[in-house]
């Protein structure tokens, strides 16, 4: 357990003891919402002045010394995949809904599960080939599009290189984003030498890859707002650093400029690839439209652990 205190400042005197741990300086660092505080309350975890409080609407007085005790902070631990989700396929393409939380593909981990490795124990009786011509980052979910073979994973690949791929992301992200829709445009270059899962990228004034997002705000909350991300380029971790130099990183993506502890508390960041439009890879003419609902948790009015977009 891990306990926290601070005094009462003079303009809270007279307010619930709810709303004043949810108010406290640790709160958003801490996940401590309303709700939180109550349960933490009515668990015996807070105390006034040396004293615990049982009642969520006990009214505290200016200078009282609140200790609140708050569980250890943990790890998130790897989802325990055991498949994914088929959205779509036929003889030469696999559309799959991948989870957040494992990567698009194997790494060096051989007891690591990856969305490909699972498509491919699903298919293993199908199809000897299957490769990915695009990835999405490991806490990313949704639409991911594979190949049945060798031919179609050259043309998807030439589509997304190409640009003629149009992606579209929906992000759950911190602050109440003013303009309805809004466009950013930078040059990204990795922070750092080392490759990884966690290298950072960063908008630079020379020497980057072009990199342009179009935004627009599908919902807003009191402290949270649902986007819709439409990346013109492709470049890595473009969303994510877009929205960070927007001042709106996404919720639990500490990487770009989340509260620290969140991705701990959350366990991932909230973005998802909705929606995937390109050129069926053997058929002239033909376009694949694949769509994977929002999870859970992509409600700017509730924030993460509410249900569906509002």
């Amino acid at each position: 357990m891990r306990a926290l205190s601070f005094r009462v400042s003079p303009e809270l005197e007279g307010e619930r003891l709810d709303r004043v741990v949810a108010a406290a300086p640790f709160a958003r660092e801490e996940g401590v919402s309303r709700k939180t505080a109550r349960s933490l309350i009515e668990r015996g975890a807070v105390t006034v002045s040396g004293k615990r409080v049982l009642a969520s609407s006990r009214r505290v007085q200016g200078g009282e010394l609140v200790r609140v005790s708050l569980p250890a902070a943990q790890k998130p631990r790897a989802p325990q995949v055991a498949s994914v989700r088929i959205l779509f396929q036929d003889d030469v393409v696999l559309a799959i809904d991948k989870p957040a939380g494992i990567p698009s593909v194997p790494t060096r981990d051989p007891a690591r599960p990856s969305a490909l490795s699972l498509a491919k124990a699903r298919l293993k009786s199908e199809t000897a080939f299957l490769e990915a011509p695009h990835r999405l980052d490991r806490d990313t979910s949704g639409v991911l599009l594979l190949a049945k073979d060798a031919r179609s994973l050259a043309a998807l690949s030439e589509s997304f290189r190409e640009g003629r791929a149009k992606k579209t992301y929906v992000a759950l992200v911190h602050g109440t984003v003013e303009k309805d829709s809004f466009r950013v445009e930078s040059f990204l270059a990795p922070a750092k030498h080392a490759r990884g899962e966690d290298e950072r990228w960063h908008s630079v004034r020379a020497g980057g890859k072009k990199a342009i997002t179009a935004f627009r705000v599908l919902a807003r909350g009191e402290d949270r707002t649902l986007v819709e991300c439409l990346p013109e380029t492709g470049r890595t971790h473009q969303i994510r650093v877009h929205l960070g130099d927007a001042g709106h990183p996404i919720v639990g993506d500490e990487l770009y400029g989340a509260p620290g502890g969140e991705h701990a508390r959350e366990g991932r960041h909230f973005l998802h690839a909705r929606l995937l439009e390109i050129p069926h890879p053997s058929r002239e003419g033909e376009t694949l439209t694949i769509e994977s609902s929002l999870p859970e948790g992509f409600s700017a009015r509730e924030g993460p652990g509410g249900s569906g977009a509002s």
